[in-house]
């Protein structure tokens, strides 16, 4: 696992367990190739408003229509919420409840190839908001 986050991110706002849900989620589903899996957290410098945090691994990816099936917005309460499998669910609606649209997860997924799920934040720090 490697880590390049530029010191200029280290104030930024992050709601608890968002990081350790992505890296365990890379660790768990990653490993279920035979090859070595490769995770990487950093963290990109491309927006003015934005901090854009990634991890990403080497695993097998997700196939398209589970990762639909975790990602889409309902609108109606979900009575398996916290439950197998909706962890990237979860954070997605904590990261919109406290910082609202359009932060949240966006995800790059090659199957075979691996996962890059990116975490786009504010900048600043939850205490000014």
């Amino acid at each position: 696992m490697d880590i390049a986050v530029p010191e200029s991110y280290f104030k930024t706002a992050i709601p608890k367990l968002t990081l350790i849900t992505l890296v365990e989620n890379s660790i768990f589903y990653g490993l279920t190739k035979k090859e070595v899996n490769h995770i990487i957290v950093s963290g990109k410098n491309t927006e003015i408003d934005s901090v854009l945090l990634e991890v990403s691994d080497t695993g097998p990816g997700i196939a398209p229509e589970k990762l639909a099936l975790l990602t889409e917005d309902t609108g109606t309460p979900n009575p398996y919420k916290g439950l197998n499998k909706l962890g990237l669910r979860n954070v997605q609606e904590r990261l919109i409840m406290t910082f609202g649209y359009p932060y949240g997860l966006h995800f790059h997924n090659e199957p075979d190839e691996g996962l890059t799920v990116t975490i786009r934040l504010p900048i600043g720090d939850l205490r000014e908001k």
